[in-house]
């Protein structure tokens, strides 16, 4: 492992106790909204205050609010030193239970009749908020875009145009929501630390489409 990867921001997440004033401390390089720069530190601020208007721990509401509507009974979720979920890595799931929750977005956030995510939520968070001008993923060269949380890209076949939303996670472990094609795929992988076999993902994914009719 590189030795700045140790001692990087979002790895010093790992030890930090008061995540909110050390997300907050770090220095502002560009105008908020003018250039992105993906970090787990946003993340982890989304979940403290979650942690802090409900007094509960982030384990706890994922299971209430998504997990147990969802009847996903079996996860893990790596912890920091003080005891709390990593919100920005470490969650544990089955590749059929990652599938529930593609499927639960490409509903527009009802399972089995129920209204389980807010759908103007989830309409917010897969709109393009800016170009990631992450181009890494991609052997075409093309950079994905970014909303809130979901990595957001698309295929050509031909003359048409497959939009997509992704929840990128590390290794290759990717949840895709396609619906054109009212599809989910999931992928899962050990390339950790990898670029590369994300791209090999990603890829499969699409020459994956190109067979479908």
């Amino acid at each position: 492992m590189e030795v700045w990867v140790l001692f990087s921001d979002e790895t010093r997440l790992l030890w930090k106790k008061d995540i909110a004033h050390f997300v907050l401390d770090r220095e502002v390089l560009t105008k908020p909204g003018s250039k992105f720069k993906y970090n787990g530190g946003g993340t982890s601020l989304l979940s403290d205050i979650l942690i802090k208007k409900t007094g509960k721990p982030l384990t706890i509401l994922a299971k209430e609010w998504l997990f147990d509507p969802l009847e996903i009974q079996n996860f893990e979720w790596v912890e920091d030193r003080n005891g709390r979920a990593l919100a920005h890595a470490g969650l544990r799931l089955r590749p059929r239970d990652m599938l529930k929750l593609g499927r639960l977005v490409l509903n527009q956030g009802i399972w089995k009749g129920k209204q389980i995510v807010p759908k103007q939520w989830l309409d917010e968070s897969l709109f393009r908020q800016m170009d990631s001008e992450v181009t890494l993923f991609r052997k075409d060269g093309k950079s994905l875009s970014y909303g809130y949380q979901w990595w957001l890209g698309e295929t050509v076949l031909g003359n048409k145009r497959i939009p997509w939303s992704l929840a990128l996670g590390n290794g290759g472990q990717l949840i895709f929501v396609i619906p054109t094609f009212d599809m989910t795929i999931v992928t899962t992988a050990g390339g950790y630390g990898d670029p590369t076999q994300i791209q090999k993902s990603i890829d499969l994914v699409e020459n994956l489409l190109t067979t479908v009719k």
